[in-house]
């Protein structure tokens, strides 16, 4: 029997979880990325805005051009986690096997599960009836005998649609597509293999694997692979978080030591919330820096105990800063991982071999930990903007001023 592969790839992502705070916005142009005066691009456009030629990864003033009365919206990245969460936990309720690609893209095998909820089709429909139900947002899925298949079928269903592709219709199917279509073949490759007359995926296959080997390198025979519909790869359930990452480029040059150190404090924040929300709790930060000329410089520290308190995390990335900011040069970018992570349930060693100083009490760190619990529920229910920390509280509740 063939394999059961949905590629499932949400409807402008991060566009679509504005809107549900910003309904009246539907059916217009709009982008999130921030205010066009800022140095950002674009990191998610509806599909209103993307008939103006606006795309992901275009810079703002660009978009701006394009579509002057294009609706501009900051980004919330701690709203895209929680909704994300939540859509993982619901394609998990279909099958253990579920792949992430991004936040709002993944792959699910659910081969084997037609005598549970029947025929593929009518899997996906359901599945798709779910999200919508739950989370309000639209979403595109793609189904086939393999990961490849499936994901040209979902960018071929979009928007907010369903394509099916019947085990052994995978040349059929595939052979009229522009030769883009493939996952991975960017402009450059296209461009290679417009050279080679190919413009198509059915011309992958007539012109064969031995010249795209020839032409093309081992990458070749993938294309050629490909082009075939081939693609044994499995599908690869969730790994445990190695790290978590935050990271901001300011809308200028910074000098400002407090405004820095205001955007390394809304950074920790984010990424201490992310481990919260993980169940996890990390032993090193690294600090990330990059200066007005684009050089870039790290640094890493390791705490004694682990942690996912925003005041100890912050300590420490603040103390990393003053011995990382030599240069005195303006700062374009600062960014935070926390690493080394451990399960929330992670117990201190004992003093035995010597004392080890902890940044506050046990009494202090109970108190904190319901804090933070009450400050999650109500980001949680209301928005990121909805409640934020000064640095004076994180310096505070740091023990360290």
């Amino acid at each position: 029997m063939s394999r059961v592969i949905f590629h499932l790839d949400m409807d402008a992502f991060f566009v679509s979880v504005e809107l549900l705070r910003r309904p009246w916005l539907r059916g217009k142009p709009a982008v999130v990325g921030g205010a066009t005066t800022h140095r950002g691009v674009v990191a998610s456009a509806s599909y209103e805005a993307r008939r103006y030629g606006i795309r992901s990864a275009m810079p703002l003033a660009r978009a701006k051009r394009l579509c002057p009365h294009c609706v501009f919206l900051p980004c919330h990245f701690d709203d895209y986690t929680n909704v994300s969460a939540k859509l993982f936990h619901l394609l998990e309720r279909f099958t253990p096997d579920v792949e992430p690609l991004s936040l709002e893209e993944a792959y699910l095998d659910l081969s084997g599960f037609r005598w549970l909820y029947g025929p593929p089709l009518e899997t996906a429909e359901r599945l798709h009836r779910e999200i919508k139900n739950e989370l309000e947002l639209n979403t595109s899925i793609g189904i086939a005998s393999n990961k490849l298949v499936a994901r040209i079928a979902s960018a071929r269903a979009k928007p907010n649609g369903i394509l099916y592709v019947v085990p052994r219709n995978e040349r059929d199917f595939l052979a009229p597509l522009p030769a883009r279509a493939i996952p991975g073949v960017g402009p450059r490759a296209a461009e290679q293999l417009h050279l080679l007359g190919v413009n198509t995926i059915g011309d992958l296959r007539v012109i064969g694997e031995r010249l795209l080997r020839c032409a093309l390198g081992s990458s070749g025979s993938w294309f050629y692979r490909a082009a075939m519909g081939e693609d044994d790869e499995p599908v690869t359930p969730r790994a445990e978080p190695k790290s978590v990452s935050r990271e901001i480029t300011f809308p200028e040059n910074l000098l400002d030591c407090e405004r820095i150190l205001a955007g390394l404090s809304s950074l920790v924040e984010a990424a201490c919330r992310a481990l919260r929300r993980a169940g996890k709790q990390a032993r090193t930060i690294t600090l990330k820096l990059r200066y007005a000329d684009f050089s870039t410089v790290t640094r890493s520290s390791t705490l004694h105990e682990p942690t996912d308190l925003d005041g100890e995390v912050f300590a420490a990335g603040r103390n990393l800063f003053r011995k990382t900011w030599t240069r005195r040069l303006r700062i374009r970018l600062i960014g935070v991982s926390l690493s080394n992570l451990v399960g929330s349930g992670w117990q201190p060693e004992l003093p035995f071999g010597g004392l080890r100083t902890m940044p506050m009490s046990g009494a202090s760190r109970a108190r904190f930990k319901r804090l933070y619990a009450g400050i999650d529920q109500i980001r949680e229910k209301y928005g990121d903007g909805a409640i934020s920390q000064g640095t004076r509280f994180l310096k505070g509740m740091s023990g360290k001023d």
